[in-house]
């Protein structure tokens, strides 16, 4: 998986590279800002994590802030600013004569910087065209963590700690740009496949792996909205 994941996100960016600029795009038209979301979950694997293990943490969908540029009709780059973040709850009782109950929480913020390449395969009439894509997603998480111990004499003790770390991630799919106007497009994404190229790719933890049908689906899709400068 990884190195098809590679192979794909090298091959669009020979194909972005091995153009030559096109004279039916300005100069003025090349540049673009646009904000984005995806779906897909992302999770930070910290190293040594101090947090307690009966809440989860380190996971998080990017909100994104974009700045592109079209090499050509058929290529365009893009760097973007990305947040993301989650919270978790839990508590449990151990059934011990002395600790009534376990409360533990977790809250987790990231910044990450997605470099993103497209390459339009074919045009659907005029305003539509479908493409491929690919990103690369350096991320920097940290969460924090508190539990909770609750004693039968009205004593509590409380663990603070706090867990860093980055995470590099690849996704690659196939995506669908909608021309609205002359300056505003809207697109739609699938992301078939991610990667966490410096991180463990766990079925067990990373919560959308044992997702099927609709819900797999929903959890790959990106969306956003681009505006010419």
């Amino acid at each position: 998986m990884k190195i098809l994941l590679l192979n794909f996100l090298m091959l669009l960016s020979l194909k972005a590279i091995a153009q030559h600029p096109d004279s039916a795009v300005s100069d003025r038209d090349r540049f673009y800002v646009g904000v984005s979301f995806s779906t897909v979950s992302h999770h930070i694997y910290y190293k040594n994590p101090k947090g307690a293990k009966d809440v989860t943490s380190g996971y998080f969908a990017p909100l994104a802030i974009n700045f592109g540029y079209q090499l050509d009709e058929r290529a365009s780059i893009q760097v973007g600013l990305a947040y993301g973040g989650s919270s978790d709850h839990t508590n449990w009782s151990p059934g011990s004569p002395d600790t009534l109950m376990y409360d533990s929480y977790s809250s987790t913020h990231v910044l990450a910087v997605p470099v993103t390449m497209r390459y339009v395969l074919f045009k659907v009439f005029r305003r539509f065209q479908l493409y491929g894509t690919g990103t690369m997603m350096p991320a920097f998480g940290t969460t924090k963590f508190k539990r909770i111990e609750t004693r039968q004499d009205d004593i509590s003790t409380v663990l603070d700690v706090r867990d860093t770390g980055m995470n590099t991630f690849v996704t690659a799919g196939f995506g669908l740009n909608y021309k609205i106007s002359k300056r505003f497009s809207g697109l739609i994404e699938y992301h078939a496949f991610k990667y966490n190229l410096t991180g463990n790719n766990s079925f067990h933890y990373d919560w959308d792996q044992r997702l099927t049908g609709f819900d797999r689906i929903f959890k790959s899709i990106g969306v956003g909205f681009n505006y010419n400068l």
